[in-house]
């Protein structure tokens, strides 16, 4: 089975620039640049997420395989590349015989070179393989770079979806927790977790009230940032008092 990456090398194709031009678009869309400009923050804390979305996109892609015909049209060219001009010619109708059984994009003018070629009356020499070959390549490069955009408009489809979610918990909460760039950072990070879609929604119900009341939203700013700067140790024994007389019989306080 042939991967996608060993085909990317073979052909030179980078797919680096193919995963940044996808990315840009998806950002470009007017609704995220609109919810960016109202958040610049989650704007900024998504920048530094981008590297991550970068290369899982890029090992996924080199992680596929590539079908099954485009891999057996691939190895017949590789093997037409390493013929002399003698055994080229020689099975250059078995060439073109498995184009068309594959339904090749390059079968048709393959054909067309092969009848303008006269070969018949033409002594073959080398011009003729190499312009085939060149134009073969052609196909291929063409062949592998629509298999890229199909992978990467699958790819776009689930970022995008991931994308919704987690600006959807974010753009609620916000304006309650994200003040600073480290805060928005910190939210982003926490919208990547594995919640349920209840929590999600319930979130940011809990978003919507606390923007309704100013003191609420005030304390829990201010909740926030005690928590971060109270070291952990702290915080433990802070919760372990909290449990001991937290209305239990009295011999269990003793204890």
């Amino acid at each position: 089975m042939l991967n996608l990456e060993t085909l990317n090398l073979l052909l030179a194709i980078t797919e680096g620039e193919l995963i940044e031009d996808m990315i840009v678009a998806m950002l470009a869309a007017p609704h995220l640049s609109a919810f960016f400009r109202k958040f610049p923050a989650l704007r900024r804390a998504l920048d530094r997420d981008l590297p991550r979305w970068k290369l899982q996109l890029k090992q996924r892609i080199q992680e596929a395989m590539v079908p099954p015909a485009l891999a057996q049209e691939f190895y017949r060219y590789q093997q037409c590349q390493l013929e002399s001009n003698a055994q080229f010619y020689q099975n250059l109708n078995d060439t073109l015989e498995l184009l068309r059984q594959l339904v090749s994009p390059f079968y048709e003018q393959a054909r067309k070179l092969v009848d303008a070629a006269d070969l018949p009356n033409h002594p073959p020499d080398d011009s003729f393989q190499t312009l085939f070959l060149q134009r073969w390549r052609i196909s291929l490069t063409l062949q592998a770079t629509m298999l890229h955009h199909q992978l990467l408009e699958q790819e776009r489809e689930q970022l995008m979806a991931e994308l919704q979610e987690r600006l959807t918990l974010s753009g609620a909460l916000e304006p309650v927790l994200a003040e600073n760039d480290t805060a928005a950072g910190r939210l982003w990070d926490m919208s990547k977790g594995q919640l349920q879609r209840g929590d999600y929604q319930r979130l940011v119900e809990y978003g919507n009230f606390l923007q309704t009341q100013p003191e609420l939203k005030k304390l829990a700013s201010s909740w926030d940032a005690a928590t971060r700067r109270k070291p952990f140790s702290s915080r433990m024994r802070s919760r372990s008092r909290t449990t001991l007389w937290c209305g239990c019989p009295p011999r269990c306080r003793k204890r």
